[in-house]
């Protein structure tokens, strides 16, 4: 039987101080961007999720995404009007070593989480992050 990792989210972290999150190994998990102004009070942490979230994704390696570069970044840049990343914050949750053996089977955690946190953000506040949904896509057609 696989064991379930353990979920610990790191501290929100400036965007632009990103780099003291890297580890020598690489591990997959989960990592969650939010939105802070400068006078406002401190993001909630996990177990709480902070009405700021814009968005919440799943990587099998989060020294290279998000951690390294994110194809996301001009889009936040667009919606936000923060052109110089400082009121972006990240954390993350080491799931697993990349490259392990159990990496294949424990992606379905993290991808499992990834999308417990979204709907448990959703259902919160009846709506999903703000960068939550791919350009050029509209989503099913209801009717």
């Amino acid at each position: 039987m696989i064991r379930e990792p353990e979920v610990v989210f790191s501290p929100w972290t400036p965007w632009t101080e990103r780099a003291v999150l890297k580890t020598d190994v690489g591990h997959g998990g989960v990592y969650i961007w939010a939105k802070r102004l400068p006078r406002e009070p401190d993001l909630l942490v996990w177990p709480e999720l902070d009405e700021r979230i814009v968005y919440i994704g799943e990587t099998k390696n989060l020294n290279d995404r998000p951690l390294s570069w994110h194809n996301r970044i001009a889009r936040y840049k667009q919606l936000f009007g923060d052109p110089d990343l400082s009121n972006l914050y990240v954390c993350i949750c080491r799931a697993f070593e990349s490259g392990s053996e159990e990496e294949r089977e424990l992606r379905a955690f993290t991808q499992y989480l990834e999308d417990k946190l979204d709907w448990e953000f959703t259902r919160k506040y009846g709506r999903r992050p703000a960068m939550h949904f791919k350009e050029g896509k509209t989503g099913p057609k209801r009717g």
